[in-house]
């Protein structure tokens, strides 16, 4: 009954918002947001709205002034973001009608993640459209009521102009105060109550089984159009893979990396990846390219490569890895985060989507002379007129025309690109280029990652000397939230396996002693998004969805796990459990839970590979380059001097060094192989460790 009633009063405030007109409200007081903060912030400073921060401080003008809060949440990236601003923040009506009736939040939610999950979450529990740019409507306690994403300029398909919707929020800020504080009070419950949710964690075959259910068995990904990568989904298929040996995991994931790679989510010219594709076959790309997208591709394409050594794979990890090394990598040494959808059209002058990497067949035809007519039977265009991305129909591959043309793209208006160095995606590129420079032999990938991980721990600090979120201009902050500090200890402990530098495992223990000390709920268990003294929410939520990377729980399960292994300590391992207990009964969405199902294996059932004898031995070489060039679900790497010993409990503590030869043991559990001492022994032992002893298809 009182969820019948919460409906019913959802509905009425979404009648009556969208019912009519009404013109009132006074003049605000307000501080223009500071566009050194963020590039998306800066493109907004010459807005007609007077936009504020989104602070304690704006929550009270709120309150004082009696108004509801137009929030708006976006990315530089975002092309229906800059729709928006051109429609409505430059429109001098429009604006006027925001800044007279509410009080105008604008946040950047790559600066913010924290308040951008909450309100995606919020708005999704109240039935609302979600999506970038997210806008809202909040009263002055941050209690959203009413929003969507994008709202038109005019009547539009039974949807009113946005002007319409102002004037009507505004009505019915006034007149339902009371029923929108109830049903806050009812969303706020629903939001806590997901918080905690215990249940016997789902098995690793049983969630790859209901990924298999949702593989598109024609174009490859998941479910139907707009296509997303969902990168841990397929990370988790491959595990079980491995794990099973059946074909079934391996031929969907193998599948769905081909045909992303020969479509239009690919960068064929420029390498790299796409945001997502607007269509079920990869053909037509939303323009923006982000360093979280790619470093996860990265990531993921490697571990495939290490199993299949497909030229294909290989020759797109590397062009990926020179999109991030030539046109995301900042000086300081870390990477931008994206480059923006739009950008200056060389034929009309305007700002369009896509204006960058579109073709037209007459532009291939001019540009490759007599080439073009060969070019144009392996690569096709899903608009040959009016223009469209490059796409393959089989791994046919011309070099040298794509570098021609990628030299003439070069000469068009680029996209923006935001520079903000975020330390969640920065680690994530860390951690796939030690893997692939590992994989590959290229150490100037793994020294790239380096010079990552050394601008992460020493210059994204806040003055009093807490990891920061960003580093703009100079500038470190806000204060790191959970992803940062989970992503940073994986990219940590990933270059000590890589390089065998202590001080790694050091700055892992730091990242992961400052997530259990502000975000850990040591009551209920689990993790907050927020540190506690982050920015002001209503409800401090503990993520434990793929939205689309691996939620911040699961990040964190993986890397107590991780450490746990390497340094015997009881206490990351009672954490990592508590997780699982904590978040294990709302398992129920395979998709969007792979990789904190994927976590709960390495903690079940990692892979330890103790390698006893110097590291910097000839005859150590051939042994770690065969363990970093297989693929190994939950791999923990220790090389171990032979007269050191190891945590105590750990199954290898006790065993020696062969003959004085650099001697390998792979231990699962606390069984663990006889010691060998050549590559060859080392590959066959570790193939079968890493599987369990199933059988099937």
């Amino acid at each position: 009954m009182t969820a019948i009633k919460a409906v019913a009063r959802f509905l009425i405030l979404t009648f009556l918002l969208l019912a009519g007109l009404l013109l009132a409200g006074g003049p605000v007081s307000a501080v223009p947001i500071d566009g050194r903060d963020s590039p998306y912030l800066a493109l907004h400073q010459n807005d007609l709205v007077i936009w504020h921060a989104w602070n304690a401080e704006t929550l009270a003008l709120a309150r004082r002034e009696g108004k509801p809060i137009f929030l708006s949440i976006g990315y530089l990236a975002c092309h229906w973001c800059h729709v928006m601003q051109d429609e409505h923040f430059r429109d001098p009506e429009t604006a006027a009608l925001i800044n007279r009736l509410f009080v105008p939040v604008l946040v950047d939610r790559e600066q913010q993640p924290d308040v951008d999950a909450f309100y995606m979450a919020a708005a999704a529990n109240l039935g609302l459209p979600t999506g970038w740019p997210l806008n809202l409507f909040l009263n002055g306690d941050g209690t959203p009521f009413f929003g969507g994403v994008y709202f038109p300029p005019e009547p539009r398909s039974g949807m009113p102009s946005f002007r319409q919707i102002l004037e009507r929020v505004s009505q019915t800020h006034a007149q339902m105060d009371s029923e929108i504080r109830d049903q806050g009070l009812s969303l706020y419950a629903t939001l806590r109550k997901a918080n905690h949710v215990p249940s016997p964690v789902p098995g690793l075959d049983q969630t790859a089984d209901h990924l298999l259910e949702q593989v598109d068995s024609f174009a490859g990904g998941f479910g139907v159009a707009p296509k997303f990568p969902y990168i841990p989904a397929l990370d988790l298929l491959w595990r079980a893979h491995l794990r099973y040996g059946k074909d079934r995991y391996r031929d969907a994931v193998i599948a769905s990396l081909s045909h992303m790679i020969r479509g239009g989510l690919h960068d064929h010219v420029g390498g790299g990846f796409y945001r997502y594709c607007v269509d079920a076959q990869w053909r037509e790309p939303h323009f923006e390219k982000m360093l979280d997208v790619n470093a996860q591709m990265l990531a993921l394409m490697t571990r495939v490569w290490k199993e299949t050594r497909d030229p294909v794979l290989e020759r797109t990890i590397r062009t990926t890895v020179r999109f991030l090394l030539e046109d995301l990598r900042l000086e300081n040494g870390g990477f931008a985060s994206a480059l923006d959808a739009d950008s200056r059209s060389p034929r009309t002058g305007r700002m369009t989507e896509g204006a960058y990497y579109v073709w037209r067949d007459q532009d291939i035809r001019r540009i490759l002379g007599k080439e073009g007519a060969d070019f144009l039977t392996v690569y096709g265009l899903e608009n040959m007129e009016a223009g469209g991305v490059l796409f393959t129909l089989d791994d046919s591959h011309r070099p040298a025309a794509l570098e021609r043309l990628r030299e003439a793209r070069a000469k068009r208006p680029p996209p923006r690109r935001d520079d903000k160095v975020l330390f969640d995606w920065n680690a994530m590129a860390a951690a796939a280029l030690a893997e692939a420079g590992a994989a590959f032999a290229e150490p100037s990938w793994i020294e790239a990652a380096e010079q990552v991980l050394a601008l992460l721990a020493n210059k994204l600090v806040t003055p009093s000397g807490i990891p920061a979120h960003v580093l703009y201009g100079g500038k470190a902050a806000p204060i790191a939230v959970l992803d940062d500090l989970a992503q940073g200890a994986l990219a940590s402990l990933t270059l000590y396996e890589v390089t065998g530098r202590k001080s790694y495992l050091t700055t892992t223990r730091a990242w992961l002693d400052r997530a259990r000390s502000a975000h850990e709920d040591t009551e209920l268990g689990g993790y907050f998004a927020s540190p506690h003294d982050g920015a002001p929410l209503p409800v401090r939520l503990k993520p434990m969805l793929d939205h689309p990377n691996p939620s911040g729980n699961a990040l964190m399960v993986e890397a107590l796990a991780r450490l746990y292994y390497l340094s015997g300590d009881t206490e990351l391992r009672q954490s990592a459990d508590r997780i699982l207990e904590t978040f294990s009964g709302s398992l129920d969405d395979s998709l969007v839970h792979a990789a904190m199902v994927g976590a709960a294996d390495t903690l079940a059932e990692a892979l330890q590979l103790v390698l006893v004898g110097k590291r910097s031995a000839p005859d150590m070489a051939p042994l770690l380059n065969r363990v970093l060039r297989t693929d190994l679900p939950g791999r923990i790497l220790l090389v171990k001097a032979p007269e050191s010993r190891l945590p105590k409990g750990h199954p290898a503590r006790d065993k020696p060094q062969l003959e004085d030869r650099a001697t390998a043991y792979v231990c699962r559990g606390q069984v663990c192989s006889l010691p060998v001492t050549t590559s060859q022994e080392l590959s066959d032992v570790l193939r079968d460790m890493r599987r369990f002893q199933t059988s099937g298809k």
